[in-house]
């Protein structure tokens, strides 16, 4: 039989750590913190929030001289939705006198932008699979893994692409998740952050604290600074 549970929904103020494993092997996996903010309708249209940060760590073959990306997702009011989506991604060296200045940055629209917090609803997603208490994946917990299929997106995916997501629910409605693993099918090489595999570490769900909109801001250039 089809396991079935209500579809999770990710919290709207969240932090998650992880490591990511890239599609180009020249990378080792990337350390990698994650900062999401979704605010609802009414909330958002009287200039409220949705957007994800997602700043990578690249270790190069010289210790150190360390990279850092940092990919921001977009999303403008409800009224502007047929182009309100932009992905911005930003390069910066932290190796000896660079400081963690921005070294290049790119920018544009993004067929896909933020994604709403119940985004398993919208490729159909169900569950294929659950483990319980595994003593190599999950000792102690159950394990939800979820499959989303997504349609063609020209140019970069032309085919189906499936999403994989393990989910460890938290309460008793299944609703309220821990993400455990996420994986993309068919991640391209030089597409996006070229990302196949993302394995979650550390999770904080803020609740009604919400994550401050400067994570999400376009600050010029020159300002930029990782650290």
């Amino acid at each position: 039989m089809q396991p079935t549970e209500p579809a999770f929904e990710w919290a709207q103020n969240q932090g998650i750590s992880a490591l990511m494993t890239p599609v180009n092997e020249t990378y080792d996996p990337l350390p990698t913190r994650v900062l999401y903010r979704w605010d609802p309708d009414p909330k958002f249209k009287n200039g409220g929030t949705r957007g994800q940060s997602t700043l990578l760590h690249y270790t190069k073959a010289n210790p150190a001289n360390r990279s850092l990306e940092l990919a921001l997702l977009t999303r403008k009011s409800p009224s502007n939705d047929a182009d309100g989506y932009n992905a911005y991604y930003f390069n910066a060296d932290a190796g000896p006198g660079k400081d963690g200045q921005i070294d290049s940055a790119t920018s544009g629209p993004f067929p896909f932008g933020t994604q709403p917090p119940d985004w398993v609803t919208l490729g159909s997603g169900k569950i294929h699979g659950v483990l319980h208490d595994n003593p190599d994946f999950c000792p102690g917990i159950t394990v939800n893994m979820w499959g989303v299929l997504f349609p063609p997106s020209k140019p970069n995916y032309p085919d189906d692409t499936y999403l994989w997501t393990w989910q460890y629910p938290v309460d008793a409605t299944g609703k309220v998740c821990r993400p455990v693993v996420f994986m993309q099918s068919s991640s391209a090489l030089g597409k996006g952050a070229s990302l196949a595999l993302a394995d979650y570490f550390y999770f904080q769900d803020y609740g009604t604290t919400d994550i401050s909109p400067d994570f999400f801001a376009i600050p010029p250039a020159s300002h930029l600074k990782f650290s």
